[in-house]
């Protein structure tokens, strides 16, 4: 990050050294407020108050990156509140990118067993002999333990633990760790799998893997939810989808000890 200039420069640096030391990541924040300090450099040389003025004139100089400018820009705030500083917190809503706010899709049973079913039919290819194999259990994985796409492809195998059903997470949002137990019977079909991937995976570390000692690629992990009709939709737990059909879940959350 380039080196900062304005009047809140020693403040901003202090809000991020904060958050990388609490265990997120400083990038996003950090980019999005060495732009707040270049133009309050230019505009506000003397200001170390953050205003309503200051922050809505730099919301509205420019469209690129808006919600993450408020998401930043909030955050600051709140951080120089909480340090004793008068500091205008602005509004989640005060301003958007012209575009509908995300809202989750809550897949319907229907659609949950159109997915599954269509996982449980996927057939082997010379370029992916064994999605058969790896595709069912890992987008079970998935749904049952509330896992991020990403972090159910790139689990390695080192990081489950077959006896107790703990899988240790690691690079998960916000650069943190966490760790979730899966159910009983998700464990008893993980060591089905395990036992079928030692005829595969060789040397991988990555416990659904490709080819050349890497994770399962995206369009391989794609193709289950295309084959579905349920392309770029996300799978959310909360659902009626019976029990009997699937495999039960108990997960939670905890921080690394």
């Amino acid at each position: 990050m380039k080196k900062l200039k304005s009047g809140f420069a020693e403040q901003i640096i202090k809000y991020l050294d904060w958050r990388e030391a609490i265990g997120y990541s400083r990038d996003t924040d950090g980019r999005m407020l060495a732009r707040f300090d270049k133009h309050c450099d230019t505009n506000h040389p003397d200001a170390k108050e953050l205003t309503r003025e200051i922050v809505s004139g730099w919301i509205d100089s420019e469209n690129a990156g808006i919600p993450n400018k408020i998401t930043a820009i909030r955050n600051f705030a709140k951080y120089s509140q909480a340090h004793g500083f008068e500091a205008y917190e602005y509004p989640t809503n005060g301003r958007g990118n012209g575009k509908e706010q995300f809202m989750p899709y809550m897949l319907t049973t229907e659609e949950l067993r159109a997915l599954f079913a269509a996982i449980d039919k996927i057939k082997p290819s010379s370029r992916h002999p064994y999605l058969p194999i790896i595709l069912p259990t890992m987008f079970r994985l998935i749904y049952s333990c509330g896992l991020r796409p990403g972090e159910g492809r790139e689990l390695l195998r080192n990081n489950i633990d077959f006896e107790t059903g703990a899988i240790r997470i690691i690079n998960a949002k916000g650069k943190k760790e966490r760790t979730v137990v899966m159910s009983d019977d998700m464990r008893e079909r993980l060591l089905g799998y395990d036992e079928e991937r030692r005829e595969f995976a060789g040397v991988n570390p990555y416990f659904f893997p490709s080819e050349m000692a890497v994770c399962i690629r995206i369009e391989s992990y794609s193709s289950g939810s295309k084959t579905a009709g349920l392309w770029r939709t996300r799978t959310y737990r909360g659902t009626d989808f019976p029990a009997s059909e699937f495999m039960t879940s108990a997960t939670f959350s905890q921080r690394p000890r």
